[in-house]
């Protein structure tokens, strides 16, 4: 095991290919990157063995970074890392094999900070994190940050993104097989955010906040077939017409229209949804919400507060498999329903 202590190189600026090809490594033995390097390309090149690069501190001067970790495929960990300086946004890219970079510290303080593109090319990465100071409130984009990666799980709620208002295709062509995110409540673009990825089936724990104004094929492409203990309070979010949904278990919807938002979404069998009417002045708009859903066969509306529908012409119509409906309970006087509600379905069972 190599063991580095007392390491200085005050004569020269660059750590270029410094441990390069030292495959009995297994963690990184030189940490700290000083404020006169600016070159550390290459630094742990073909280390085969290296599997940890935590704690590692990137100066603020660095220039040139490129293959810092280039052929270290066993390389897991990079966790408690610093980045000091501007290149934060480009100095992961392409890290094969780093599975977990969790509390990471941007300590680099700017203006219109962009995390465009950040970690495209981590394919192994499944976990991510800021360090609660990461200094973040500048930054203003996170578009494509995820771009074909493994994240499964991520809240970066714990810092200051209150300047961040877009997060564009921030998962797109990822590999993840189920997701469940938090994102700052100031974001309003969320086009393409989890588009083309080949296996992504399940949807959990995620809200939908009422602020978004883009949400253009946030999920075109991706075969989802769950959504489970999702919250929804914006209307312009998007589900009509998503063919592999079959399962929508426990949603909380918080918004006043509901009408056609389920329509022709073909492959779906059941769901379950708690319709929380919170602008008590206006009405709920229940037109069309499941019309042509074919493989339906049974919804249950738990708890929900109907005390404000005034519209569900068509709420079920086309729904050939259609049998239980349960906790339907209608009591405005003024609601208007036209003959075609339950046309095409065969009930058997209401409540």
């Amino acid at each position: 095991r190599l063991v580095v202590n007392n390491f200085s190189a005050t004569a020269t600026t660059s750590y270029k290919s410094l441990f390069e090809g030292c495959s009995s490594l297994v963690e990184i033995p030189l940490k700290d990157i000083p404020t006169y390097i600016t070159d550390i390309s290459y630094m742990y090149k073909d280390c085969t063995n290296l599997q940890s690069a935590n704690g590692m501190v990137f100066g603020e001067n660095l220039v040139s970074y490129e293959g810092i970790f280039e052929g270290c495929e066993n390389l897991i960990q990079a966790n408690n890392m610093v980045v000091k300086g501007n290149y934060y946004n480009t100095i992961f890219r392409n890290w094969k094999g780093v599975r977990y970079i969790n509390n990471l510290l941007i300590s680099f303080v700017g203006r219109s900070m962009n995390f465009s593109n950040m970690f495209e090319g981590c394919s192994d990465l499944m976990e991510f994190s800021f360090h609660n100071d990461s200094y973040v409130k500048e930054v203003i984009s996170m578009d494509y940050m995820f771009k074909g990666t493994n994240i499964s799980s991520i809240d970066i709620t714990n810092v200051n993104l209150e300047k961040l208002i877009s997060a564009k295709y921030l998962f797109t062509e990822s590999n993840m097989t189920s997701i469940t995110f938090k994102l700052p409540t100031t974001i309003s673009s969320i086009q393409g955010l989890l588009s083309n990825c080949p296996n992504l089936e399940e949807i959990h724990d995620v809200a939908f906040e009422k602020h978004l104004s883009n949400c253009t094929d946030w999920i075109t492409g991706s075969p989802i077939k769950v959504l489970r203990n999702c919250t929804v309070e914006s209307d312009i979010i998007p589900f009509q017409n998503i063919t592999t949904l079959t399962t929508i278990d426990n949603m909380t919807w918080k918004y006043r229209n509901i009408g056609g938002k389920f329509y022709g979404c073909t492959g779906l069998e059941t769901v379950t949804i708690n319709i929380t009417d919170q602008v008590t002045t206006a009405f709920i708009d229940g037109k069309g919400t499941f019309e042509n859903c074919t493989s339906l066969r049974e919804i249950d509306f738990t708890e929900s507060d109907l005390s404000n529908l005034r519209q569900f012409d068509r709420m079920f119509y086309g729904d050939s498999s259609l049998t239980t409906i349960k906790n339907f309970k209608v009591t405005n006087p003024n609601a208007t329903c036209g003959n075609e509600v339950l046309t095409e379905c065969p009930i058997n069972n209401t409540d």
